[in-house]
């Protein structure tokens, strides 16, 4: 947490990851995109399914005590006031029924562990444990992450008007048209993302690639939402924390493109967008369900899922139900 002030971090995130079952199809027919693009991808650069378990308090001396679910592959996330990530954790946990962790223990070495001379008991150690809570944005704790329905409503009511693919309009096009497997509006940011300009944030640095690319440290606010030039802009900020040239100039495009068009967020669309530029900037909240435009007619195209189908590691009965009356009513 080096260059963090003392008293930013004012919650922590807990988050699923979702491993891929068997029953998550890699191919499935035509159902997927261009010829390497696997139909169980949730997003492009995004290849696994992630649910949000809650948030916790942290206390003013830094430290913070919860209950988390046993059984499940969870990570952290060190939050700010908005609710935005200064750092995630990229390793995951697995807990047992009952079992007790302390960050200590991991997050220094033996050099480094603290001094059990005169020991000060943390303060959050001196009340009972926090029980994961919902976001501002969220009526419950828990949460999946779905483009179409928590994303694409923001743009349509806060940037479509400009952003509309029309002949004058300006670039990008923000309409969610469905393309492929996902829209015109997702296409469009995540490739201006694909460049230095990084408008999405540091997505290279994502949680799978973390064994095959080597580990290696990487600093807060260099990922998520305080390393995108849309979040800062959004957020009304005007610099980036660890940013390249590249980010930074297209942070002062965005201002400076958007002095007078009176663009304004409400919070709940703030920590919305926010949530999703820091797990990665998901499109599909699992892996079930038609996915290509060329399926839109059917009954089990894109479906709502919910975090317990989401984290299925099979086919939940309702998608199959969808599934049975798709083919039915051809």
């Amino acid at each position: 947490m080096e260059n963090v002030e003392r008293g930013s971090i004012k919650h922590v995130r807990v988050l699923e990851q979702i491993p891929r079952s068997w029953s998550a199809r890699k191919s499935w027919g035509d159902d997927h995109e261009g010829t390497t693009h696997a139909h169980s991808a949730v997003a492009n650069g995004s290849l696994s399914v992630k649910v949000q378990l809650g948030i916790v308090p942290v206390e003013e001396d830094g430290s913070a005590c919860f209950y988390v679910p046993a059984n499940r592959a969870i990570y952290f996330q060190a939050l700010d006031a908005n609710f935005r990530a200064i750092q995630t954790e990229r390793t995951y946990v697995n807990y047992r029924p009952g079992e007790q962790r302390a960050c200590v223990g991991c997050h220094e070495t033996q050099r480094e562990a603290p001094t059990l001379v005169n020991p000060i008991t943390p303060t959050a150690m001196k009340r009972k444990p926090s029980v994961l809570q919902p976001q501002p944005n969220n009526p419950e704790p828990e949460l999946t992450f779905d483009y179409d329905r928590q994303i694409q409503p923001i743009w349509d009511a806060r940037c479509v008007r400009c952003h509309n693919g029309e002949t004058d309009s300006p670039a990008p096009d923000l309409r969610g048209t469905p393309q492929g497997v996902y829209s015109v509006s997702y296409w469009n940011l995540v490739n201006m993302g694909a460049t230095d300009k990084e408008l999405l944030g540091n997505r290279v640095y994502r949680n799978e690639d973390a064994a095959s690319a080597g580990i290696e440290f990487i600093p807060p606010y260099q990922t998520g939402t305080l390393s995108s030039p849309l979040g800062a802009w959004l957020f009304g900020e005007t610099s980036l924390k660890n940013a390249n040239k590249s980010a930074q100039e297209e942070l002062e495009i965005l201002i400076e493109r958007h002095r007078d068009a009176n663009v304004s967020l409400d919070n709940d669309e703030l920590t919305t967008l926010a949530n999703w530029l820091d797990v990665n900037a998901p499109y599909h909240p699992s892996y079930f369900g038609r996915l290509h435009e060329k399926f839109q007619t059917r009954l089990d195209y894109r479906p709502e899922i919910s975090p317990d189908e989401a984290r299925s590691r099979t086919l939940p009965e309702r998608i199959d139900q969808l599934y049975k009356q798709a083919d039915t009513s051809k």
